[in-house]
């Protein structure tokens, strides 16, 4: 019993952990677009120090706009880790998007980074192991398929709200992404099952 209830969880929390990557991946590619690196400085002082960034910017070679629907805040066109602390005169919090691998472990408090290859590599590694737990639960006899299907698909219910709205509103991108999010867990669970009949096999 007490295995049971602990694989449950665990199953749980690698379906949660899944959809949250695939989520990650698409709103730091989205914020990338086309670019390789995109930096958003979330609030800024007031007219004065906007002026006064506008100016380090352009120094700097860098090319900016204001964040649409964030009032204060700036979108800027590459990576300003370099000046990030000539930049916080004048606002913050800085969020980073980039291409780069990389892992913030360490770094400024003031500046956050968004790394497209490393949440890539969480999603692919949670993925990975939600079917081997899968694999193991089902070849184990541990629970049964309606159950371990119902527990991997617990976290996808908010999700498949939101693309009900995306659907009606006709943001079809949105949409496919959304839904891939919450199909993924249990399409990993019915790979699991089927590993674990060949291996009987």
């Amino acid at each position: 019993m007490l295995r049971q209830v602990v694989f449950s969880l665990l199953l749980f929390m690698l379906a949660l952990l899944v959809v949250a990557g695939w989520l990650e991946v698409w709103d730091i590619a989205l914020r990338l677009g086309d670019a390789y690196a995109v930096s958003v400085i979330w609030d800024v002082f007031g007219p004065d120090a906007y002026r006064e960034l506008g100016r380090l910017l352009e120094s700097r070679g860098y090319s900016h706009q204001p964040v649409g629907g964030v009032p204060g805040g700036v979108v800027v066109y590459g990576d300003v880790r370099p000046i990030a602390e000539e930049v916080v005169q004048y606002g913050g919090p800085i969020t980073v998007y980039t291409r780069d691998f990389y892992i913030p472990l360490w770094g400024p408090s003031s500046v956050g980074v968004a790394s497209l290859a490393a949440a890539q590599l969480f999603l692919a590694l949670v993925s990975a192991v939600l079917l081997v737990v899968a694999w193991y639960v089902f070849s184990r006899k541990l629970l049964r398929f309606p159950a371990a299907l119902l527990i991997t698909a617990l976290p996808t219910a908010p999700v498949l709200l939101e693309t009900q709205r995306l659907a009606s509103a006709g943001q079809f991108d949105k949409f496919v992404v959304f839904l891939g999010a919450a199909a993924l867990p249990p399409t990993l669970l019915v790979c699991g099952l089927l590993l674990s009949r060949l291996r009987r096999r």
